[in-house]
């Protein structure tokens, strides 16, 4: 965890709420989860710190990033991120976060994903639009997968990710 942080040369003792959501973004976690596990699990932040970054409200925090108020769940990825999948529930939101640039990820697949127009973000703001599967070229190089699912989906986990016009028997 602690190499979450650093490769992206930001210093445990320094880090603000946006650095947590970004790698709390990787670890697939929430906030203030990510903010215990690194007090009380791993030690890496003292309480008083600890305690800091958890008074601003997690609304506030996704407003500072996006520049807008909402209640979608949002997964920030940028250049330090790893060859993992982007799993979404339809209507989170994914920033492309490319430090500055406004250079777009490669989606083999659009449909499942919608680019969001907002002047006031760095990177690109996207809207998980349908359920899928998609292969995605992100601007730094990394070729990743990014899936959608339905919120609340109850059956196999294989069947999570397909779209709404799948000819799969989900029995």
């Amino acid at each position: 965890m602690e190499a979450a942080f650093t490769s992206r040369g930001w210093d445990l003792r320094t880090i603000d709420d946006v650095q947590v959501t970004t790698v709390a973004s990787v670890f697939g976690v929430g906030h203030a989860t990510l903010i215990d596990q690194m007090s009380y699990s791993l030690r890496y932040l003292p309480l008083s710190v600890a305690a800091a970054l958890k008074k601003r409200a997690l609304p506030l925090i996704k407003e500072r990033i996006i520049g807008f108020r909402t209640t979608a769940n949002l997964s920030i990825v940028d250049s330090h991120w790893p060859s993992i999948p982007i799993d979404l529930q339809l209507g989170d939101l994914v920033l492309f976060h490319t430090n500055g640039s406004r250079e777009r990820p490669d989606f083999a697949d659009s449909e499942i994903i919608r680019c969001l127009p907002q002047a006031n973000v760095v990177g690109t703001l996207w809207e998980a639009w349908a359920p899928g599967v998609a292969s995605v070229l992100l601007p730094n190089g990394v070729s990743t997968v990014l899936r959608v699912m339905k919120p609340g989906f109850v059956g196999r986990a294989k069947y999570r990710f397909l779209r709404e016009d799948s000819n799969v028997d989900t029995a």
